[in-house]
């Protein structure tokens, strides 16, 4: 009995279904991906969210806003490390008193990486490190960091500061700083305009971001 072989044009039929098989599925994959990392990503930033709130009892942040502002242009630095990044800043936290219960008791996270940026002066435009106003002729400064699951660092970003606020609004304003997970692109969309949250909850997506509140809800 003479054994039928494939023809070319059914092989390629095969392929041509194949492929379009693969098509539908990959899309379909990497989406689940995408939203696996994204979940991953809210279960670490929930872990950086109680770290900093543990930090921000320990210092009595909530007072401070030289601190707060410092937090906001160098990131999770005072969770992760005692050495300030930019060697000419006066913002120092000191270690922590058992007696007056006040002080930092760090570290809170795990370093897993440094950016390299240009020592920065504070500013209304500014939106989390490596985003502000560079100062002329500025150092270069090693921020400590907290990689994201695609392996970019999660950003801390505040409201629009404008010159003319008073002390009281500045410090209203770096009381609703955020964390900010840059999704799959690791691109901030989350400027200082739109990381405001409502009082209806502590997290929401934005464009590829995801934005969580970082200071207590009592401080508002």
């Amino acid at each position: 009995m003479r054994r039928q072989n494939f023809s070319l044009i059914e092989l390629l039929v095969v392929i041509g279904i194949l492929g379009a098989l693969v098509s539908l599925v990959l899309p379909g994959f990497s989406s689940a991906t995408d939203d696996s990392r994204e979940k991953v990503a809210v279960a670490e930033m929930r872990e950086i969210q109680q770290a900093f709130r543990r930090f921000a009892s320990d210092t009595r942040l909530e007072n401070n806003q030289e601190a707060m502002e410092d937090i906001v242009k160098y990131g999770l630095w005072p969770l992760i490390k005692e050495e300030h990044p930019d060697s000419s800043a006066t913002v120092s936290y000191n270690d922590y008193n058992t007696d007056t219960g006040i002080g930092r008791r760090g570290p809170y996270l795990q370093r897993e990486g440094e950016l390299v940026t240009i020592s920065t002066t504070f500013g209304e435009n500014y939106e989390g490190v490596g985003q502000a106003k560079v100062s002329s002729g500025a150092d270069t400064v090693n921020i400590p960091v907290v990689r994201d699951p695609y392996g970019n660092h999660y950003r801390v970003v505040c409201p629009a500061i404008a010159s003319g606020d008073s002390e009281a609004q500045v410090r209203a304003k770096l009381r609703k700083m955020v964390l900010v997970y840059t999704g799959t692109n690791g691109s901030l969309n989350t400027s200082n305009a739109t990381a405001d949250l409502d009082d209806n909850g502590d997290i929401k997506k934005s464009n590829d971001d995801v934005v969580m509140r970082l200071m207590p809800l009592a401080s508002w």
